[in-house]
């Protein structure tokens, strides 16, 4: 598949250019390699006739006569031959020579290694001038250090070496990228023409089974029958609801065992209206323990809801199902917690149950869940039902007709629980400020209603009143211990609040440390 593409045309251009600059380079490092060694030659043929004339035996006389001084001290006399003068002075030039060509040779070679790992570290991080890249070699103790202004020409030449290296190295990862990108695209673009073949495919079934049906000659009768055919199976999933093995319930395991004499049902209402759940939830385990009902299930299941635990009211709700699949309050609470669970499904046959299961809308033809409800209100309007819808429009994000179904609700049958519905769709829509008044509506009703507690700390943090929202997050930990993920919205309240001397009490999660500096409950 051929495509234009600049960034290619630009990566071949490049790719020229630093094949001619190598080769330039090459260039370079071949004309500086034979100067060299045409110096190192001239030195040697210098060394060669240094020892000669050295050697020859006509220029010395080495009939040498020494003298003692201090007894211990040899010196040769002056007096004696000057051709062994001569002789010793050609001598010592020639070993001074010599030594000269090996510390030549060798500050050489420590002078390129020395700048080509200066220049090797210079290319490594940025393009510099190699003059400021240079660094001092590192030379034999008994020489001395060099002092080099300029780099000799085998050294630029190396240093551009190592420069389209890097450019080299550069480009073919800048050509693997391309490559990758290249293949990235044409598979996307093969996955996208694959969908949009089984769409067309999908589209000529269609067309193809409805042309088949008009030809066949299926009447308007037929096709009505198929249509209730399928209302019959959504009525069999309906009344299956509720039939599934629910799951199991894990107790408290710290409680005793339950005494018969005790009504722990009674004794679990009056800590559930007052707002100690955690003595009521004992207090209806128990109650089950002895004898499981439905009501004693719903009540259990509202104890966890008001507790902000969803997951396990849903598993009582499902029990007190399978004892009841008629409770009608049960299976509004229960597709409740479904959609704060996001578990949509369940809750759309939740209430689809609810609806079926109700005398007064039983006659509803099955139908879309929203429409349905609807259909339901048409006949007659109660709080419940206002409520089941208020709850549909929450799950579809319709926070206006969500807002009204509620409002209306509250204005019949005021509770804690629908002003608390109402608050949190107000809150869910972007209006946290309106959702403070049922909020704190709901409170009035039922001081003790910690789920509540925490929507009032949430908005009042989404309006950054800090205090506020610390108040009403101490207040959810102290009506109830085990919601421990509360302190985590503390601290950062606190934070914004710049407590800092309040963040070591939360993490110690010392709640009695605060009420010196807030007031609750």
């Amino acid at each position: 598949m051929a495509s234009c593409n600049p960034e290619g045309f630009a990566l071949d251009s490049l790719t020229s250019s630093l094949t001619s600059s190598t080769l330039h380079s090459n260039a370079a490092v071949q004309s500086t390699t034979s100067a060299a060694a045409s110096e190192l030659s001239n030195l040697g043929s210098n060394l060669a006739t240094t020892m000669a004339q050295t050697l020859n035996p006509n220029l010395v006389n080495i009939n040498v006569k020494p003298i003692m001084r201090d007894g211990n001290d040899m010196r040769l006399d002056p007096g004696f031959n000057n051709e062994h003068q001569a002789h010793a002075a050609s001598h010592a030039s020639m070993q001074s020579t010599a030594m000269q060509s090996t510390a030549m040779q060798q500050q050489l070679q420590q002078q390129q290694i020395g700048e080509q790992m200066g220049i090797a570290e210079a290319w490594s991080s940025s393009p510099q001038p190699l003059q400021q890249q240079q660094q001092t070699p590192q030379t034999h103790s008994s020489l001395p250090s060099p002092s080099i202004q300029t780099p000799s020409p085998y050294l630029q030449s190396q240093a551009l070496l190592m420069q389209n290296a890097v450019q080299m190295q550069t480009l073919t990862s800048l050509k693997t990228g391309h490559n990758e990108r290249k293949k990235q695209l044409e598979k996307e673009h093969l996955q996208f023409q694959q969908k949009q073949a089984i769409k067309a495919q999908n589209l000529d079934e269609i067309e193809e089974a409805w042309l088949d049906t008009q030809l066949s000659g299926v009447s308007m009768e037929e096709l009505s029958k198929a249509w209730l055919q399928a209302e019959a199976e959504i009525e069999t999933e309906v009344s299956s609801f509720g039939s599934e093995p629910p799951r199991t319930y894990n107790y408290t395991t710290s409680l005793p065992p339950p005494s018969p004499s005790i009504d722990y049902f009674k004794l679990g209402v009056q800590n559930f209206t007052s707002g100690n759940l955690k003595t009521a939830i004992q207090n209806f385990e128990s109650s089950l323990k002895i004898s499981p009902t439905s009501e004693t299930w719903s009540y259990l299941a509202r104890c966890h809801a008001e507790s902000d635990d969803d997951s396990l009211a849903i598993v009582c709700y499902e029990n007190g199902v399978g004892e009841d699949c008629y409770d009608l309050d049960m299976l509004l609470g229960l597709s409740v917690c479904y959609v704060n669970e996001g578990d949509d499904v369940r809750a759309k046959r939740s209430l689809t149950a609810w609806v079926k299961n109700n005398p007064e809308y039983n006659s509803i033809p099955s139908s879309d869940i929203e429409k349905m409800l609807e259909s339901c209100l048409k006949i007659k309007s109660t709080p419940k039902l206002l409520r089941a819808l208020g709850v549909v429009y929450n799950q579809s994000r319709k926070w206006s007709a969500a807002i009204s179904c509620l409002k209306e609700s509250a204005d019949l049958e005021p509770s804690h629980e629908v002003y608390n519905k109402l608050g949190a769709t107000l809150a869910n829509s972007g209006d946290s400020a309106s959702a403070l008044k049922y909020y704190n509506k709901a409170i009035e009703i039922k001081p003790r209603y910690a789920r509540c507690w925490l929507n009032l700390g949430i908005s009042h943090s989404n309006l950054r009143n800090y205090e506020d929202a610390v108040r009403c997050y101490l207040q959810v930990i102290s009506l109830n211990e085990d919601m421990k993920y509360v302190w985590g919205y503390l601290r950062v309240a606190l934070t914004c609040l710049e407590r800092w001397e309040l963040l070591e009490k939360a993490g110690r999660q010392d709640l009695e440390g605060f009420r010196a500096d807030f007031d609750f409950i």
